[in-house]
């Protein structure tokens, strides 16, 4: 397993993993602490194990140390004993990660995901519009579902509405881009800015925080 890319960007530091080799090789090059022996023993998903493997292998290919990953309630990954911020996401063949001084959250989808039998649960009728007058719909679709996954992974939140509380505004789509989003709560509205592209087959979005 390699690491596929390495990209500097202005919220931090992302790495790309492409997935392709048997857990049996994963598992040659992973050296477990106890505690990552116990997490391991409870996955019983084969996906799911290549998974834990490669995130945790990148994030030391990127950090130049072994991390220590804890979940916050929500789910959110956090480094132990650090004051970087991580998110984490995986496709079907890649995996990515960001490490950032702020908050921030990436998503990894492919465009080719059949994303319709829930279109109508995460976009809002305007962005339902904005969809219809594009001339790719599906990767529009992908998108705008991979923002929101991002900008959701950017907050500690639970129980958001992605079609009624997370609001992507317009863009003209592209092989890379910035677009801008927003989360809507009943206390206050936060802003986010997102940057995307497109890599091997796969859409990847990642967003911080807009500071007022």
């Amino acid at each position: 397993m390699t690491l596929t890319k390495k990209i500097e960007t202005d919220a931090g530091q992302l790495g790309i993993w492409l997935l392709n080799e048997p857990l049996e090789q994963l598992l040659q090059n992973f050296h477990f602490t106890e505690t990552e022996k116990k997490e391991f023993a409870c996955i019983t998903s084969e996906k799911r194990k290549k998974e834990y493997l490669a995130v945790r292998t990148l994030l030391e290919n990127l950090l130049n140390f072994k991390p220590h990953i804890i979940y916050e309630k929500s789910g959110k990954p956090i480094l132990a004993n650090s004051p970087l911020h991580i998110s984490v996401s995986h496709s079907a063949d890649l995996v990515v990660t960001i490490i950032s001084k702020v908050n921030i959250g990436i998503a990894v989808e492919r465009p080719d995901r059949d994303i319709n039998r829930i279109a109508t649960r995460f976009l809002h009728p305007h962005e339902m519009n904005f969809v219809e007058q594009t001339q790719n719909q599906q990767s529009a679709k992908v998108l705008l579902w991979s923002a929101k996954e991002a900008i959701f992974k950017c907050t500690c939140l639970e129980g958001i509405e992605f079609s009624r509380q997370i609001r992507i505004q317009p863009f003209i789509l592209a092989e890379t881009g910035i677009i801008s989003g927003e989360l809507n709560t009943n206390s206050e509205t936060t802003k986010y800015q997102l940057e995307y592209f497109f890599y091997e087959n796969n859409v990847i979005v990642f967003c911080v925080e807009i500071k007022i």
